[in-house]
């Protein structure tokens, strides 16, 4: 049976490929080119036939470095066509806490962080599954989170290629794989089995960044240097400051749902219960009288003038409070959404917790306008069903807060915003 390599590069499969390259199995053997799975459908390339096999070329494409022009590395591009399936709903399942406000430097430290946290070194090919050396060398490793530098360096390059972040992926021979990012115009080196090696010495079992962009005379260490690989670039470095490196930290391990107790005072003989949320550069403070909430500034270090100003205008002459909506659900929940101005889509929800008596507030993304329903129908829409309590908190604490957005009374997601800012396609 002859063989037949079909080139699809980064253009997504569709149906009527699919049943194109099913009907050519019968008289070649097929193997499908891609150059990584960026808008790929997981569901869609189940349907391949398992005679088709799948090469992505990622960090190995023969054609940008000839030294890949080999038999041992293009075997190692070898997917069949559920294992690509099952790596894209893998990296997806980590797309999809990736907080889409993140600059990249945040997006890439967050994927290094999640690769370092969960993968172990293990060289022992026969112990990865017992199938052989390239489960540990490929994508696979994100099966078995087992595997030696090739395989993690490929996977972070293909994690990185689906979020447009530009990576290299630089080997040197039959020694050791890293990569390197270009950000903001600066080469950026980065080793991430380093800190999984260095992993186990930290005790917590946590990334620490020791190899992520820190080291000056990166290509003079002696796993880095590849003066003689002509097929490698030795890039013109840039180190990422400490200071910078710990904000950024800070910032992607922050706790999605913040939670603060509800105190109280009496004022004008009711009993108001508040609490305060950092917004911009002033402190927002959501109070509640009876089973009515609102909003205003807390300001002077005094909630009962902010209070006593709240209940003759809550909108204060010489302040300007964010566009805000308090919207109450069927059962009676009430809630408040905060447009944030500095950012297009970017929602602050807040809420108290009388089951916990804590206050709640966490960020909530979408495209439309969520404080302007159009009429009541689309109101009560937007409470119960896009913000219903239970689906928000499922996409805050197991996604990245994206909410979509509402038409005629129903419920839609944005196809092409997701494909291009998100990387998830049909996603519930």
């Amino acid at each position: 049976m002859s063989k037949e390599v079909i080139r699809v590069g980064t253009a997504p499969l569709t149906p009527k490929n699919i049943i194109e390259l099913n009907s050519k199995t019968q008289n070649s053997e097929i193997i499908v080119e891609i150059e990584n799975t960026k808008g790929q459908d997981s569901e869609l390339i189940k349907k391949l036939s398992k005679d088709i096999t799948i090469s992505i070329l990622g960090g190995l494409n023969y054609e940008k470095k000839d030294k890949y022009n080999d038999e041992k590395y293009r075997n190692r591009t070898f997917y069949k066509p559920r294992e690509v399936s099952n790596i894209i709903k893998t990296l997806e399942t980590i797309e999809r806490k990736i907080d889409p406000t993140w600059n990249q430097l945040e997006k890439t430290m967050y994927v290094y962080k999640v690769f370092v946290e969960n993968f172990n070194y293990n060289n022992n090919d026969r112990e990865v599954d017992g199938k052989g050396e390239f489960y540990n060398r490929n994508l696979l490793v994100l099966k078995s989170r087992k595997g030696v530098c090739a395989g993690f360096a490929l996977v972070y390059k293909e994690a990185m290629d689906r979020l447009g972040i530009s990576c290299e992926y630089q080997n040197k021979k039959n020694d050791h794989a890293w990569n390197v990012l270009k950000i903001d115009d600066k080469y950026i080196p980065v080793d991430i089995t380093f800190d999984i090696a260095a992993k186990e010495s930290n005790q917590d079992g946590k990334c620490h960044f020791k190899h992520f962009g820190t080291n000056q005379d990166f290509y003079s260490e002696k796993h880095h240097n590849i003066y003689d690989d002509q097929d490698e670039t030795m890039f013109e470095i840039t180190t990422i400051p400490e200071e910078v490196l710990r904000e950024s930290y800070q910032k992607i391990i922050q706790n999605k749902i913040h939670k603060a107790p509800i105190k109280e005072q009496v004022i004008n003989n009711q009993k108001v219960e508040y609490s305060m949320e950092q917004f911009g550069d002033k402190a927002l403070c959501l109070y509640r009288v009876g089973n009515n909430i609102n909003l205003n500034y807390y300001y002077d270090n005094n909630p009962l003038k902010t209070f006593n100003n709240s209940a003759v205008n809550h909108n204060d002459d010489d302040i300007t409070l964010p566009k805000y909506r308090v919207f109450t659900r069927n059962n009676n929940t009430t809630f408040c959404i905060v447009k944030d101005e500095s950012r297009q889509g970017s929602y602050l929800y807040c809420d108290f917790d009388d089951q916990e008596n804590v206050y709640r507030s966490y960020k909530i993304y979408s495209e439309s306008d969520l404080i302007n329903p159009k009429t009541r129908s689309e109101e009560i829409t937007i409470a119960n069903n896009l913000l219903g309590e239970e689906r928000l908190l499922r996409k805050v604490e197991h996604f990245n807060g994206y909410v979509g957005f509402v038409k005629d009374d129903r419920m839609f997601y944005d196809g092409d915003y997701e494909k291009k800012e998100l990387n998830i396609v049909n996603r519930k």
